[in-house]
């Protein structure tokens, strides 16, 4: 609920009354295809708008008092737009999946959740071996329920995960809920262990306790390399997820086709997103709660 929390308040700041033409289902090239799913990565305001929908009806359209289709619309595109323009260590980049032109799944991909959490942040070789790892956060995973057993969720985080390598992640971190055993034996699957069995506890002390642990960047298998204090309770604050269990993978390098495909996927082009036309140009609170998978 912490993403409905964070549309609410941005609810009473835009106009409810304001009216959105509909919008027609857009196919920018594909990032990753497979089985009539396409994985693009969201650069329009059609696109933005297919976001949007996906979310209010998974999310939001069965909840009490759901806010208007336009109010969400505006509210996720200026979600967008302060996430795409954070800066310091990178935009967010949000991935979107669609089948037969409507969209069926969606996630984010980011820095903004990490930042923080690692004493390597400055100076120094802690430092270095920290931008070397270049550790990524995935977020705001959703797929439509009406779309089960495609393999929706496995081809949306082939193109995250293969789009963080080419960004030079070696590392990728996200969080999901205790009780959502589906969820997570699906992150399993993909490779994704609870932080807990790659990192060792400083001082003896719990992660209740302190929330620091020691999490190696090295390549020379968990442990051994470049140890660094992680603050796992400061990306739960940061994420808006306390609460839930911290899930990382090491990732593997990409491939020269690979790296070619992300550039030209991440490349400016004429039809980037604009922040006119009713989608949101606050650059005001920069702080995102989100729901996870």
């Amino acid at each position: 609920m912490h993403l409905l929390l964070r549309l609410v308040v941005r609810l009473q700041l835009l106009t409810l009354a304001s009216a959105f033409p509909s919008i027609k289902r857009s196919s920018p090239a594909a990032l990753h295809s497979k089985n009539d799913i396409q994985v693009s990565i969201v650069r329009t305001k059609e696109a933005i708008a297919s976001l949007a929908d996906l979310r209010y009806e998974e999310w939001m359209s069965d909840g009490p008092n759901p806010p208007t289709m336009a109010s969400f619309r505006s509210a996720t595109a200026e979600i967008y737009h302060e996430r795409r323009d954070e800066g310091e260590g990178g935009p967010s980049t949000v991935f979107l999946a669609t089948r037969l032109g409507a969209p069926v799944g969606a996630a984010e991909l980011s820095p903004i959740e990490l930042r923080g959490a690692f004493s390597g942040n400055g100076d120094g070789a802690l430092g270095d071996a920290l931008r070397d790892a270049a550790p990524l956060y995935i977020t705001d995973v959703v797929t439509s329920s009406a779309h089960r057993r495609l393999g929706i969720g496995s081809t949306l985080m082939n193109a995250v995960e293969t789009t963080a390598r080419g960004l030079g992640s070696r590392f990728a971190f996200l969080h999901v809920e205790h009780d959502n055993a589906a969820a997570m034996q699906f992150y399993e699957r993909l490779g994704y262990v609870e932080v807990e069995d790659a990192t060792t506890i400083i001082d003896g002390t719990s992660e209740e306790d302190s929330g620091i642990l020691s999490f190696d960047l090295g390549d020379g298998g968990l442990l051994k390399g470049s140890l660094i204090d992680m603050d796992v309770n400061r990306i739960a604050v940061n994420a808006g997820t306390v609460g839930q269990l911290l899930m990382v993978k090491r990732l593997s390098s990409s491939t020269g086709e690979e790296l070619h495909s992300i550039a030209q996927s991440l490349a400016p082009t004429d039809s980037s997103v604009s922040a006119q036309g009713g989608f949101g140009t606050r650059k005001g609170n920069r702080k995102k709660k989100k729901r996870k998978r």
